[in-house]
């Protein structure tokens, strides 16, 4: 009846194992028990059987023993099985950021952007512009120096990525008509050194707010704000938020504005490193005229980093 009792409890499981087990030991206790009523009946009955009553319970002895093997077996297959599965997936994600690397530094270096910073070089050049031309082409080199160094890392200090944004936003403060400010915000005094983050995580938010918002506003008080916080434990804000026209009027304008370093793929390097990261793209709406766009706000919600 205990037996019968513990076969119920252990039903409930589910895998093979434990149906084995469960086949093993109920063989073993109905023979166990044929060899005790045949032994009851040698001493009460004086029944002399032709074979010993002891070899029945040998006999389920030996087949729960072969099925305890064969459960020994299946979850050492099983074990391997599961070994095989996170080598795979192991390799799997190493192909995987492997080709995320390749295809990040291919939208770091975006020709499209070379193109325009090449050609307003040029232009300074035709103007006799000797100084701004030299300045810009520092610049250019200076970016396109970390571009390639930060390209080999698999993250950076978040101070190293904002001097990298702030020398991005001085190349295009010259190619926007009356220019737009960058502020950059960091109110509770973060060591900006101590936090890891992927290179490049804000250039093309950066940039979707300069081509998408700023761009074909007519308002001189341009600019974008970066805002640094930490609001929950070993968790990192950031907030980009720009006062341009907002993506829904910059779809409609339907500008043909290429994404330099690709907003996807900075969203699957963050996640890759933190997945459970969050970005979030909306636009700001007055609260006064729900139908005024005041401008566009990126929220970048990176969770586990250490040093917070």
């Amino acid at each position: 009846m205990f037996a019968t009792v513990n076969y119920f409890i252990f039903y409930r499981f589910a895998g093979m194992p434990v149906k084995l087990l469960i086949t093993g030991s109920v063989v073993y206790l109905v023979l166990a028990n044929v060899s005790l009523i045949i032994s009851v009946r040698i001493v009460f009955y004086n029944i002399v059987p032709k074979y010993n009553p002891i070899i029945f319970m040998q006999i389920g002895a030996i087949i729960e023993g072969l099925i305890f093997a064969l459960i020994v077996g299946y979850k050492f297959n099983d074990i391997e099985r599961k070994k095989r599965l996170a080598q795979i997936q192991l390799l799997n994600k190493s192909v995987e950021a492997s080709e995320l690397k390749v295809t990040a530094l291919k939208a770091q270096m975006n020709p499209h952007f070379i193109f325009n910073v090449l050609n307003s070089i040029n232009n300074f050049i035709l103007k006799n512009e000797k100084e701004l031309a030299s300045d810009y082409l520092t610049k250019f080199a200076k970016l396109i120096r970390v571009t390639l160094k930060n390209s080999s890392q698999s993250t950076v200090s978040l101070k190293e990525e904002l001097d990298t944004i702030r020398t991005y936003v001085n190349l295009e403060q010259l190619r926007i008509e009356d220019g737009f400010d960058l502020i950059i915000n960091n109110n509770q005094n973060l060591d900006l050194n101590q936090i890891e983050i992927p290179p490049l995580s804000l250039q093309p938010y950066v940039e979707n707010a300069i081509w998408h918002g700023l761009y074909s506003k007519e308002a001189e008080d341009k600019k974008i704000e970066i805002s640094i916080s930490s609001k929950l434990e070993n968790t990192l804000n950031i907030i980009v938020k720009d006062n341009g026209i907002g993506r829904e009027a910059s779809s409609k304008l339907n500008l043909e504005v290429k994404k330099s370093f690709g907003t996807k793929i900075t969203k699957e390097r963050i996640k890759m490193i933190y997945p459970n990261s969050l970005v979030e793209i909306k636009d700001i709406y007055s609260s006064n005229n729900p139908s005024i766009v005041l401008g566009t706000k990126v929220s970048i919600i990176i969770h586990g980093l250490p040093n917070l």
